[in-house]
């Protein structure tokens, strides 16, 4: 990647630099790059960025000129740490690769690992993570039946829909007709005879916090209120929720869907009470004694308070005296920010999050 910079003697920000160009043009700027999600994710932070998909680049107009500098800053660092990740990823997943061809043995004399970062739609990719950077995975996938060279693929962190995966992790990766990679967890994955064989012996019985019944022509599940449960077993085909017995009813012929969003559920629920716990842990280390609730939803409900703690499922609210509420984040409009003086309201499940010193900053400003 080039680290030469073209410019004019009025816009330091001109030219390519560390595969990143900016041009300008009578109406504003043209902002070319590999495709990258991250980098993409920054320039629609732009005041009216738009996408010409015929340059293949982002037109900016000249009422942002103000603003581009610093976003042109941040597109090179980032497109550099993601270059020298790339790098770093590749000299890993080859050393790592000799390491297993030699722990494997049979492999033939100067046979090389095979690191590959193509990524066919539709091809599961799956092993375990041997290595891992800020960036980018490296996932081993077997050894070449001819020659046994070692097989790894690597992986743009921000091209899956899971971004936190460490080294020793064994997972399945999918990518759809947009590149998107889908990830498994294949530790917990059971086959469909495992489910099925699981569903029959706990039949009735409430497993981490989730409950499957027969209802006749129909399974029922049933667990506590948590939005990202809802979530899931709304994805369902045919899942309908039952008001009166408060039960949700799948069809018996999407059975084995069925018990795959339950499988799903229960993991779900284990690690949102382990992510509930270690709030209230938090609040422990702040206040003697904490008193952590869960937020009452309720229509109207409202809840007042400095965000103290912010986990992958919670936001963890000081609500006053040794109390504390905690807030699902599937459940918010926006995620909270530590520090942040919030106000939020329930309704219908939905909590709507108004940062009160902004609000009263706004108002003041406007001679409210």
């Amino acid at each position: 990647m080039s680290n030469e910079t073209k410019t004019d003697t009025t816009n330091g920000h001109l030219g390519e630099k560390d595969g990143v160009s900016i041009e300008k043009t009578a109406d504003g700027f043209l902002v070319s790059f590999p495709f990258d999600r991250q980098l993409a994710k920054i320039i629609r932070g732009l005041p009216d960025a738009n996408y010409e998909k015929e340059l293949k680049a982002f037109s900016i107009p000249m009422s942002s000129t103000p603003e581009l500098g610093k976003v042109a800053t941040a597109l090179r660092t980032e497109s550099r740490a993601i270059h020298d990740d790339m790098l770093s990823i590749k000299a890993l997943a080859m050393e790592s690769g000799f390491k297993a061809q030699r722990q494997n043995g049979g492999v033939l004399s100067g046979i090389s690992p095979k690191v590959s970062e193509y990524h066919e739609p539709a091809k599961l990719y799956s092993g375990e993570v041997l290595n891992a950077n800020g960036r980018y995975i490296a996932l081993f996938s077997g050894f070449g039946k001819d020659n046994g060279a070692a097989f790894l693929s690597v992986h743009r962190v921000a091209d899956l829909d899971r971004q936190k995966i460490m080294k020793g992790e064994h997972v399945g990766i999918v990518y759809n007709e947009k590149f998107l990679g889908v990830v498994t967890d294949l530790a917990k994955y059971k086959t469909d005879a495992q489910l099925e064989a699981e569903c029959q012996a706990t039949i009735g019985k409430t497993v981490d916090g989730v409950t499957v019944t027969d209802r006749g022509d129909h399974i029922g599940v049933s667990f506590e209120m948590n939005p990202a449960l809802v979530g899931r077993i709304r994805r369902l085909e045919g899942a309908v929720f039952n008001v009166e017995d408060k039960i949700w009813e799948i069809p018996m012929d999407k059975r084995e869907y069925a018990l795959r969003a339950v499988h799903d559920m229960r993991n779900e629920f284990v690690l949102d009470e382990q992510d509930a716990e270690m709030m209230r842990g938090l609040a422990e280390s702040k206040i003697d004694g904490a008193k952590v609730n869960k937020a009452f939803t309720k229509n109207g409900q409202e809840h007042y308070g400095k965000v103290v703690a912010v986990s992958d499922r919670y936001a963890l609210q000081k609500a006053g005296g040794d109390k504390f509420t905690l807030h699902h984040l599937a459940a918010l409009d926006q995620h909270p920010k530590i520090d942040q003086n919030l106000s939020i309201k329930y309704q219908k499940g939905l909590g709507t999050v108004v940062d009160q010193d902004l609000q009263r900053a706004q108002n003041k400003a406007l001679g409210r």
